[in-house]
């Protein structure tokens, strides 16, 4: 097992952050698995099987980038089908479940959230892909050793809460366990 499905198995929040991560370095990198190869061939302690399933994996990850034509940008079309999951959970917990747990932490997130879009680009996005575009935001924030104000910190905790929950119900749902009991879940 990859460390992606590994990721994707325990948090599918986690999973779509690291693929995009693994997007854009793999674009850096200028999707050329020679140099993907190297790098990761001098780093890598473990089992020699190991190595040769993770350069499988990234040389599989470049043909889809180059076949869906995302190449300088965008990510693949399997993350986008999970964040339209992720979005289809998100208005079910809402809508039709009302989990209370799971309404309380987004509405708390909401004045975040329509900031975010007022002053991104990503207007016409949904509220999960959002949540997820600032977390991203974050991370690149952090690698760049960028300081993030306290307020905007408070925003990426309200995102933060959002997501971890979805993420937990979205593996309840995966796995089957996702009820509807009374309008609670």
């Amino acid at each position: 097992m990859t460390i992606a499905e590994t990721i994707k198995e325990n948090n599918i929040i986690e999973y779509v952050l690291f693929m995009w991560q693994t997007e854009d370095m793999v674009r850096g990198f200028q999707l050329d698995f020679e140099i993907i190869k190297k790098n990761i061939s001098k780093d890598f302690n473990g089992v020699e099987e190991d190595l040769d399933s993770l350069l499988k994996w990234y040389e599989e990850l470049i043909k889809k980038l180059k076949i869906q034509g995302k190449t300088e940008n965008g990510h693949l079309n399997e993350i986008n089908e999970i964040i339209n999951e992720l979005n289809y959970l998100h208005a079910t917990l809402i809508n039709l479940m009302q989990d209370p747990k799971y309404t309380e932490l987004y509405k708390s997130a909401l004045p975040y959230i329509n900031d975010f879009r007022e002053k991104s680009e990503k207007s016409n996005e949904n509220d999960i892909h959002l949540c997820l575009n600032a977390i991203y935001a974050k991370l690149i924030l952090k690698l760049k050793g960028t300081e993030i104000t306290e307020e905007t910190e408070n925003a990426f905790e309200h995102f933060r809460n959002v997501l971890a929950h979805l993420s937990v119900r979205y593996k309840d749902m995966k796995a089957g366990t996702l009820t509807i009991k009374n309008g609670n879940t």
